[in-house]
């Protein structure tokens, strides 16, 4: 009997179906979502998961790890803008390229070598560029300095004789060999500046040196950039337009930074003429715009005649493509979210506009959305 209660417990045991542990959240415990894949409780997985229906399960931890934010949509308008990359560049008026025009051996100045982002006057010596010869030139030169000197003892030589002659020869022939001697000793001069004097640059502008393309001792040829300096004052944002502007003028104009900072622009210049397609445009950001050479942006431009635009407006980065499809992600639960198809427009802010797919009073994810569409 003892045996046959202690296999009917060991058949017991084995009879209880494997499964996962029971954890909160299960649909046992009365606060389960209802979302199970192959019969396991999504919430007890606590990671993030793509449904077969294609909806994000999101554990409330990996939404504070990712920075989901969210906001309810409420319907409105707004004047329809044409957003095109643009990037900063420096005004030509301040920005300064320093080459050596001689050529040579490249030297500190008062053995302080330039450093990338110093402050620099109007005036200042940076570098000089020593005239470097090669063999057969030094030579060639060292040998016309010898015969000069040569020529140039003689005259003085002969100046000196008919000085000490005076009023047994005319003055004319004193005179005369003072002039010669005088001409030798300045072209001895000219000949040896190439060798002997060095070139200093300085620079043109006040400012900030952006570039330094030199090195202690390299040997640069003529025309080498060596310096570039950034100077002081405002910089320019560079936009090519489409064939979408083709005729309209621009009424107003907004950059937005990667850190979603908006600068109203003012216009600096636009080309008159279309190349290849392409209308060229400038834009002046206000005094002390966080704003640095290179750097890229997102320019609104509203054209004259746009148009006003009716839905649900949005802040830029809430729209992201989910395959090759754009969507905006929809909270349906505090754990679900759901991808919309949709069709926006960009309007004025760096922000959008959602004409269709989405309604007033859902809960709309405006950071993290491109973090969520990579769930699979």
């Amino acid at each position: 009997v003892a045996a046959l209660l202690l296999t009917g417990g060991l058949v017991g045991v084995a009879a209880v179906p494997a499964g996962p542990l029971r954890a909160a959240g299960d649909p046992t415990d009365g606060h389960s979502h209802g979302e199970e894949v192959g019969g396991t409780s999504v919430a007890a997985q606590n990671r993030p998961l793509r449904l077969p229906d294609g909806r994000i399960f999101l554990p409330k931890p990996s939404q504070r790890i990712l920075g989901i934010r969210t906001i309810v949509a409420e319907a409105g308008n707004a004047v329809g803008v044409l957003r095109l990359p643009g990037i900063v560049v420096a005004d030509p008026a301040r920005d300064a390229q320093i080459a050596t025009a001689l050529g040579g051996r490249v030297a500190p100045m008062g053995g302080v070598f330039p450093s990338l982002g110093s402050a620099v006057r109007v005036g200042q010596p940076l570098l000089t560029v020593m005239p470097a010869l090669d063999a057969a030139a030094a030579q060639a030169s060292a040998s016309e300095l010898r015969s000069l000197d040569r020529e140039v003892a003689i005259a003085e030589a002969d100046y000196r004789r008919l000085q000490s002659l005076d009023g047994v020869v005319a003055r004319a022939e004193v005179d005369r060999a003072r002039l010669n001697r005088d001409g030798l000793r300045q072209q001895r001069a000219a000949a040896a500046r190439p060798v002997s004097s060095a070139e200093v640059l300085r620079a043109p502008v006040a400012g900030t040196i952006r570039r330094v393309l030199a090195r202690a001792g390299e040997i640069a040829a003529p025309g080498t950039v060596l310096i570039e300096i950034e100077g002081t004052g405002t910089s320019r944002i560079e936009v090519r337009g489409t064939a979408a502007m083709a005729a309209r003028s621009v009424t107003a104009a907004q950059a937005i930074t990667a850190g979603s900072v908006v600068l109203p622009l003012q216009p600096a210049g636009r080309s008159p003429g279309v190349s290849g397609g392409v209308d060229t445009l400038f834009f002046r950001p206000a005094s002390g715009a966080p704003l640095r050479t290179g750097e890229l942006v997102s320019v609104d431009l509203r054209l004259e005649g746009g148009a006003e635009l009716l839905g649900i407006a949005l802040p830029a980065m809430a729209l992201t493509r989910d395959g090759t499809v754009p969507v905006v992600f929809v909270k349906e639960t505090p754990t679900r979210y759901a991808p919309r198809v949709v069709r926006a427009r960009p309007v004025a802010g760096g922000a959008i506009i959602v004409e269709a797919g989405l309604k007033p009073g859902e809960r709309i994810v405006t950071e993290g959305a491109a973090l969520i569409a990579q769930v699979r």
